[in-house]
């Protein structure tokens, strides 16, 4: 929702594109994405800090990191496989893994910090 109205396609695009103020609700719609980020990044941390085992705040800090470049890893496979097969063409498709990648895993990357 962050970057797929300010980009002009995707699926947000096709919902905000029939409203009469087009451009005013792409624009909301990108400021709604970013402030979920950034309430999805509060959340992660805290998420990410009860998984975590007890012990030293490097180590806690070091298995934080562990667990999201595994996740971020499988994740970039998966978009980047799926951005290939995609029928837009190849930029349009690297926008849509751009912004589908970057979405989950920006707020894990800023939790491992709040952790």
């Amino acid at each position: 929702m962050m970057i797929e109205p300010l980009a002009g396609f995707g699926d947000w695009v096709t919902v905000l594109n029939p409203l009469p103020a087009k451009v005013l609700f792409r624009v909301l719609a990108a400021l709604v994405g970013t402030a979920g980020l950034v309430v999805m990044i509060r959340l992660s941390g805290k998420t990410l800090g009860s998984l975590l085992p007890a012990g030293k705040p490097a180590e806690r800090t070091a298995q934080a990191r562990r667990i999201v470049y595994i996740g971020a890893a499988s994740a970039a496979v998966l978009v980047l496989g799926r951005s290939v097969a995609s029928p837009v063409g190849t930029i349009h498709a690297m926008l849509l893994a751009l912004g589908a990648g970057l979405g989950p895993f920006l707020p894990m990357l800023g939790a491992t910090r709040l952790a």
